[in-house]
C-alpha cells in the first residue's frame, strides 16, 4: 500500500516541517491527466513545509472549504504544525496568490497510522484566504459517490515513475467512483466503504492520483454544483497498476466533523518560530547501509544531541492491529558546521526518517519533517 503523500524515495510528509528535502522539478503533475487552471481549481491549496520554497517544500494538496480553513488528509499533518499553505497559483514556481502559516491543525480523532480511520483533517490559519472556497458534500449528497459517477482530481503529484519525477505545474485527471464491494475485494481488509471511496481504471495505467496529490481533492459536479466529496488518500505500490485504483476518503462521512471545526473561533497568529532550532533532512542513501544526512541551523544553543528517529512506514500500520512497532532513536554525529550524519543497518521495508534535536534531559526541541524511504532486503 502506498500513502500518496510520498514522492520518490524522499517526499516530505507533515510532521512540523521546518524544510523538505529537494525535488527535481518537472513540466507536468498527477500521473497522466492534464494541465488544471485556477479558473477551474480556484480553492486549490498546497502544503509546503516551514522554511522551503512551494517548489521544493511542497507535500501533500488540500482544498479552501471556508475563509480561514483549509481540508486534507490527516496522514499529511500528524506531527505538527510546522506547515505553510500557498494558494492562488497553479505553478508552484509562480509569485501569484497568498503563503500563510497554519495556526490549528485538527486531524479527525478517529485517524492514527496503526488503526486508520477518516483520513481527513482541518488547518485553520489566523488570516483570511482570499480565494474561493469549495462546498463540502454533506450525508444528504452521498449520491455524488454513486459506482459509476464522473469526479475530477487535482495535485502537484508524480508524473512519472520511470524515473519518479515531480511537477511545477497543477495538474487534473477525470476519473468515475468505483463500486465499493469491488473496492473492498481490491483492498481487503483496509478498504471500508462508510469512510473510503475508489476511483479510477481497473485495468492501470494513468490517469491516476500519485504520489505527492496525498490530501488534495476529488471533486463532484462543476460551476455552482462542485462539491468536496473525497480526499486523496492511498493505493497500491505504484500508481495507475492494474487492479489498484486509488484510496480516497468519503468527505460526507466527516461532513459533521469539518463543520464543527469551522464553527470554532478562528486562531490566533501563530508565534515566531526563530526560538528552536531546524532541522532538515538532506538526503538518505541505502547501499546496502543506510547514511542519513541532514542539518541544523538556527537556535541550537540547548541541542545536546542529534538523533534519527526511525519508524514503521504507514503501509505496515493500515490494518487495525495488524503492524509492528518500529519506532527508536539513532545518534548521528556532527561532521561539520550544521551538519550531522548517521550510518547503521536500517531493517527492509517502507521506513519514516525524521531528525530530532534533544537537549540534555532527552526532550525533543524540535523535529525535521519526515521523509519516507523504501530499503530493500538483503
Amino acid at each position: 500500500m502506498r500513502p500518496l503523500a510520498i514522492a520518490a524515495a524522499l517526499l516530505v510528509v507533515a510532521s512540523g516541517a521546518d524544510s523538505a528535502a529537494t525535488a527535481t522539478p518537472a513540466r507536468e503533475a498527477v500521473l497522466g491527466g492534464r494541465p488544471a487552471t485556477l479558473a477551474e481549481f480556484p480553492w486549490i491549496a498546497a502544503l509546503v513545509g516551514r522554511g522551503s520554497s512551494p517548489l521544493n517544500g511542497q507535500f501533500c494538496g488540500g482544498t479552501v472549504v471556508a475563509s480561514d480553513a483549509i481540508v486534507t488528509a490527516a496522514h499529511c499533518v500528524l506531527g505538527g504544525t510546522r506547515i505553510d499553505v500557498v494558494v492562488g497559483r497553479d505553478r508552484l514556481r509562480g509569485t501569484g496568490g497568498r503563503r500563510l502559516r497554519v495556526a490549528r491543525v485538527t486531524p479527525h480523532p478517529s485517524f492514527s497510522f496503526e488503526r486508520g480511520g477518516l483520513d481527513v483533517a482541518v488547518l485553520r490559519v489566523a488570516r483570511p484566504l482570499e480565494v474561493p472556497a469549495l462546498p463540502v458534500a454533506t450525508r444528504a449528497e452521498t449520491g455524488l459517490l454513486r459506482a459509476g459517477a464522473p469526479v475530477r482530481v487535482a495535485g502537484w503529484g508524480l508524473v512519472g515513475q520511470n524515473p519518479e519525477r515531480r511537477t511545477d505545474t497543477l495538474r487534473q485527471a477525470a476519473l468515475r467512483i468505483k463500486d465499493d464491494s469491488l473496492c473492498g475485494s481490491l483492498y481487503e481488509p483496509q478498504f471500508r466503504p462508510p469512510i473510503m471511496v475508489c476511483a479510477g481504471s481497473l485495468r492501470g495505467g494513468p490517469p491516476d492520483s500519485c504520489r505527492g496529490d496525498s490530501g488534495g481533492p476529488l471533486v463532484a459536479g462543476a460551476g455552482a454544483g462542485a462539491r468536496l466529496v473525497g480526499i486523496v488518500s492511498f493505493g497500491g505500490d505504484r500508481c495507475a497498476v492494474r487492479g489498484r485504483p486509488s484510496v480516497y476518503a468519503r468527505v460526507p462521512a466527516a461532513a459533521s466533523f469539518i463543520a464543527a471545526e469551522l464553527a470554532r473561533p478562528r486562531p490566533p497568529e501563530p508565534p515566531p518560530s526563530a526560538t528552536v532550532p531546524r532541522l532538515q533532512v538532506l538526503r538518505v542513501r541505502c547501499a546496502p547501509a543506510c547514511t542519513i544526512d541532514g542539518a541544523a541551523s538556527g537556535k541550537a544553543g540547548r541541542v545536546t544531541i542529534v538523533a534519527a528517529r526511525i519508524r514503521r512506514g504507514r503501509t505496515d500500520c493500515v490494518r487495525p492491529g495488524g503492524c509492528t512497532a518500529l519506532d527508536y532513536r539513532l545518534p548521528a554525529r556532527r561532521v561539520g558546521a550544521g551538519r550531522y550524519r548517521l550510518t547503521a543497518e536500517l531493517p527492509p521495508g517502507l521506513l519514516s526518517i525524521q531528525l530530532e534535536a534533544l537537549d540534555s534531559r532527552r526532550r525533543v526541541l524540535a523535529r525535521s519533517a519526515a521523509v519516507q524511504v523504501f530499503v530493500e532486503p538483503g
